[in-house]
């Protein structure tokens, strides 16, 4: 009798410990897919765009916790480059943005999840929001637009190529390629291609100042570079970020916490 008992109190302990091992399992299991429902719990903003754009808000939720995650000299001494892309034409432009977030010592802010967002804006007036890639301070990193469902990458940005947004959906950009080699434009996203029209471009290319307008390009002087520049203000990293903040641009963290 005593036997039996000793068997039954041991096979039940067996049962319970089981129970508590398939219980634990069960939470973690339970606790990672919040975890994950949580990362991604904000393409539920996008509404009626959810479909078109959730790929590239799940690639930018990775890329966010790579460079997050490990040390940028790391990253760029890696033989092989293992940043998140949606495929491989976009893969230069995810190094764009990786240079861009590397430049982190201008910033009054933690490179953390809560640094990174993104906005939902109708910059080409056909009725369909555009999505913008943006730093806590609105520093632009990528804009794709949607044109007959179909996403496309306009641009992606970092300090050499850099991008304010006007709340007529105007992009103003400078691009650098050193001290006597850089230009601004002003461009606007076709509604019927998704593509960047020119709308004019003023530069320096060997000490000489030039603009493009009407595709027709011409040399001009310093006094007319400066009459550009009273309606277009040198685009520093903080005139950039006060430009397209005071857009009304509404940023939208890519984290729930």
């Amino acid at each position: 009798m005593k036997k039996l008992f000793y068997c039954f109190c041991l096979i039940l302990s067996m049962l319970l410990a089981l129970l508590i091992v398939v219980s634990v399992g069960c939470n973690a299991k339970q606790s990672h897919k919040s975890q994950k429902e949580s990362m991604l719990s904000n393409t539920d903003d996008l509404g009626e765009l959810d479909i078109n754009y959730l790929e590239i808000i799940r690639a930018y939720q990775e890329f966010a916790l790579y460079i997050i995650d490990k040390d940028i000299e790391a990253v760029f001494q890696d033989d092989v480059f293992t940043l998140p892309n949606i495929d491989e034409t976009l893969h230069y432009h995810w190094e764009n943005m990786l240079i861009e977030t590397s430049i982190w010592s201008y910033r009054d802010f933690l490179k953390d999840k809560d640094a990174f967002g993104f906005a939902l804006a109708d910059l080409n007036h056909d009725e369909v929001d555009e999505l913008i890639l943006l730093l806590k301070d609105y520093t632009i990193l990528a804009i794709f637009t949607n044109i007959n469902n179909e996403v496309a990458l306009i641009d992606a940005y970092w300090s050499k190529h850099r991008c304010a947004i006007y709340n007529t959906g105007i992009l103003y950009t400078l691009t650098s390629s050193g001290a006597s080699q850089w230009y601004y434009r002003t461009q606007y996203i076709s509604s019927q291609s998704g593509e960047l029209k020119l709308l004019q471009e003023y530069g320096n290319s060997n000490d000489e100042y030039y603009k493009v307008i009407d595709g027709e390009k011409c040399s001009i002087n310093e006094k007319d570079f400066i009459e550009f520049r009273k309606e277009y203000p040198v685009l520093s990293d903080v005139t950039a970020s006060d430009i397209t903040k005071k857009s009304k641009i509404e940023f939208i963290p890519l984290f729930v916490q």
